[in-house]
């Protein structure tokens, strides 16, 4: 390299070429690297195997980083947070589908309670109906806040909730006078706005129980007023 060109090296020339351990490497004759010894490589993470997905109560030795295959989809997790018995696990591979610690109904730090019924009953009955939207704290001891209005007044709702959103569904309202109704009412629990009717359930009907999955809320049973 006198002249300044790297010439090129012949490492069957060198000491310490082959395929064991501490040893140069030579491609082969097809340009390839040969099967050789990892004898000496180190500091290398293993992957969890098991015949069934990783579950938030894993809780890896290793922690964040963690690598998990389940051995009968073949679907690969890296665990993101792992917060003891609420592991994270996110689905890396060609699959779907991450595991996730189901958050308490309703949140971990507020309550909201919306609709309902309020007042005296006089010659404007529809007053008796309340929109109103409250929020209260699980953190300390104190007085509901008005977080916001419902975009119908209603009382006997079947209630649902997701991360971000509230949801009140059917329930009675007065239209003048007091009817049974199907819609779908949606509130953002983060944000001071009023919510919006977004939809309707499957058939008019009040006093349904309400219930809630990641994705999805649910209404059960109902009551129909006479006609």
């Amino acid at each position: 390299m006198s002249d300044g060109t790297l010439q090129t090296l012949d490492v069957t020339m060198l000491d310490d070429v082959g395929t064991g351990a501490n040893e140069l490497i030579q491609l082969d004759s097809n340009a390839k690297i040969p099967a050789c010894s990892g004898a000496a490589i180190t500091g290398l993470s293993g992957v969890t195997k098991s015949a069934s997905d990783p579950v938030i109560a894993t809780n890896p030795s290793g922690g964040v980083g963690t690598v998990f295959q389940n051995t009968t989809s073949g679907e690969m997790y890296v665990c993101t947070d792992a917060t003891a018995g609420a592991n994270v696990w996110t689905n890396v591979g060609a699959g779907t589908g991450n595991i996730n610690p189901i958050p308490p109904y309703g949140g971990s730090n507020y309550g909201f309670a919306a609709g309902g019924q309020h007042g005296v009953q006089t010659n404007a009955p529809h007053y008796y109906n309340s929109n109103r939207i409250e929020r209260f704290s699980f953190a300390s001891d104190g007085n509901a806040v008005d977080w916001a209005d419902l975009a119908i007044a209603v009382k006997y709702v079947a209630s649902a909730t997701s991360h971000t959103y509230g949801y009140s569904c059917m329930g009675m309202r007065y239209n003048p006078g007091y009817t049974d109704h199907n819609a779908i009412q949606k509130y953002a629990l983060t944000s001071q706005t009023n919510g919006t009717d977004i939809g309707d359930a499957l058939g008019i009907g009040q006093g349904a129980s309400g219930s809630s999955s990641q994705t999805h809320g649910y209404a059960s049973g109902r009551y129909v007023s006479p006609a």
